[in-house]
């Protein structure tokens, strides 16, 4: 998503995007948790002193870590990045 405007920092980027769409049918906190998984997917790990996380609900810290975290293998096994990896529906 982010890549098309910038690729070293799409994952900044994203979360910006993310935030200022119109996502109707979702929570402020469903958007806040999609934004940071898409802002944590790769370079810095969350980290409470991050402004994104700490918009998030004290519960939901440590499901973006796990998510994030799965995010990332995800990520690093589509090494291409051309969505070779095929999703399930």
């Amino acid at each position: 998503m982010g890549s098309l405007f910038n690729s070293r920092r799409h994952h900044k980027h994203a979360y910006y995007l993310i935030k200022r769409a119109d996502l109707a049918g979702l929570t402020a906190d469903e958007i806040e948790m999609i934004a940071n998984l898409a802002r944590y997917h790769r370079r810095a790990l969350p980290r409470r002193k991050h402004a994104t996380q700490q918009a998030l609900p004290g519960n939901n810290r440590r499901t973006l870590e796990v998510l994030s975290a799965l995010l990332r293998i995800a990520d690093g096994l589509d090494r291409s990045h051309f969505s070779v990896i095929p999703t399930w529906t």
